[in-house]
């Protein structure tokens, strides 16, 4: 019983001590916690600060805020947004917690606020809405590992503009796990509807969205604002419905998935995919005149080679822009003439060393003779026929240097050199005749002849019930459907 109670006393003297140590070192604890967040949100030109108040044994509160540490980009984003952006949180201290639910960490924080606080006032009265919309709360627990495990729910929304649009938004869920060192961890959003309708007719005009999840990954940065991870978005069911369209709702879902990953030669490629199946409705004929209906789509955009140093230095660049303008915005204001007229020669000579930056830095986005670009679109339709264009485009050239005038002459001049190129098309010989019937007499018969000159001159091939091209380029040389017809590219050079 003795050592019983010795062992009870023990903890109760160690809880009490660590708590005691938490609540009294909680500044320096806060500041240990968030200092890599506020390294990162510094070199993004953001200053993060969290300052403690109502410090007590067990509990504190803190107000943590958000700007922009240049003064023009203050005054940019202050338009839109409440600058600074302030959240309060009330904080329990660990190790133990026990005032809202038991737990176990560093600190426990919770927060509540409205989303809509965040905006400019003199946006509240042209979109209606008010502090009391959107109510965000949230629960985090920073563990003493620096780990931070957060709940959040955002509350229902109900809008309408008093015209032909009102919103319905339900209770929206979010998860997120991240280290507080690195900055990496994941994030998952859920929201089980979203309606936009007609009040006037809200069951045969709307758009509704159900059971949407986002769900967000960054696995490593690599730089300070480029990261390698992605995001996820599925819907289980979209459902279109236009009483002037169709009489019957069209009913879709779709996925849209972006991913960043990092190649063996340090490169960035960036993957972006999306896939929407058709359920149930009739596409209308004023939308898509012809008797085609796509059952599954699926499109994909590869971006490969791209260079982390050039990316950098596009975002940096971008954001000099931003500066730029909104201190020539403030010029064309001045109230004497003479000033406006100097503002109009800065603007002038600014756009052109825009126009020339902005081509040398877009060339710098990609890593010489490593970027591509891919496009890849496949089509199911409704008797199982399947339609796809696939496109690939490699710029092998070199950088292009000087002025406006001199990179176009040069690129005119190196182009059949500085490309690589295939493509790939199959189109089922159903869709073009349906095509050619919802057209008038002389479009249908400069289809056909389109057709059959494509046809006699090995650019298009018939086969297997489908229109197809297959063309693989490479610097000077052309192979078209299997045959080499390099000719043409040398008719193409001596005619420019």
């Amino acid at each position: 019983m003795k050592k019983t109670l010795g062992a009870l006393s023990f903890a109760a003297v160690a809880w009490l001590g660590s708590t005691a140590y938490i609540g009294s070192n909680i500044e320096s604890q806060s500041e240990k916690l968030l200092g890599s967040m506020q390294e990162k949100y510094k070199k993004m030109g953001l200053d993060l600060k969290i300052e403690i108040k109502d410090k007590s044994f067990f509990t504190s509160k803190a107000v943590m805020t958000l700007n922009y540490k240049d003064k023009s980009m203050s005054e940019l984003v202050g338009a839109i947004y409440n600058l600074p952006m302030q959240m309060d949180y009330e904080i329990e201290h660990g190790p133990v917690f026990f005032k809202n639910g038991v737990g176990v960490g560093l600190i426990r924080m919770h927060g509540d606020k409205s989303i809509i606080s965040f905006l400019n006032e003199d946006l509240l009265d042209d979109i209606k809405l008010s502090k009391e919309d959107l109510v965000m709360k949230s629960t985090s627990v920073i563990d003493f590992s620096n780990h931070m495990v957060s709940n959040m729910t955002i509350s229902a929304l109900k809008y309408n503009d008093n015209y032909d649009m009102s919103i319905d938004v339900s209770e929206m869920k979010g998860h997120f796990d991240f280290d507080l060192d690195t900055m990496e961890g994941t994030a998952k959003l859920e929201t089980p509807l979203i309606k936009v309708y007609n009040p006037k007719q809200p069951t045969k005009d709307f758009v509704m969205v159900k059971d949407t999840t986002l769900n967000v990954n960054i696995d490593k940065f690599i730089s300070d604002n480029i990261y390698l991870g992605g995001f996820t978005l599925q819907n289980k069911e979209i459902t279109l419905a236009f009483s002037h369209l169709s009489k019957e709702p069209l009913v879709f879902l779709g996925d849209i998935d972006i991913q960043i990953e990092e190649d063996s030669d340090k490169n960035i490629k960036v993957l972006y995919k999306v896939d929407a199946e058709h359920l149930k409705g009739k596409i209308p004929e004023e939308a898509f005149p012809i008797a085609f209906d796509p059952k599954k789509v699926s499109f994909d955009l590869i971006v490969e080679g791209l260079s982390v140093k050039g990316l950098e230095a596009f975002q940096q660049y971008t954001i000099e822009i931003q500066k730029k303008t909104q201190e020539l915005i403030e010029k064309l204001s001045a109230a004497d003439s003479e000033s406006r007229t100097l503002a109009f020669a800065d603007l002038g000579a600014f756009q052109q060393e825009m126009q020339t930056k902005m081509i040398d830095l877009g060339q710098d986005i990609f890593t010489p003779k490593k970027g591509k670009i891919s496009l890849n679109l496949n089509i199911e339709d409704e008797n199982k026929k399947n339609h796809h264009a696939n496109v690939s485009l490699a710029y092998i050239g070199e950088k292009l240097t000087g002025s406006m005038d001199e990179i176009m002459e040069t690129f005119m001049l190196k182009a059949f050199e500085s490309f690589k190129a295939k493509i790939d098309v199959s189109i089922e010989k159903s869709l073009i005749t349906d095509f050619q019937k919802s057209l008038n007499s002389r479009e249908q018969e400069q289809i056909g002849m389109g057709l059959m000159m494509g046809k006699a001159q090995g650019i298009i091939v018939e086969k297997d019930g489908a229109y197809k091209v297959n063309a693989d380029y490479g610097p000077n040389k052309l192979i078209l459907n299997n045959k080499d017809m390099s000719e043409m590219i040398n008719m193409l050079k001596s005619s420019i």
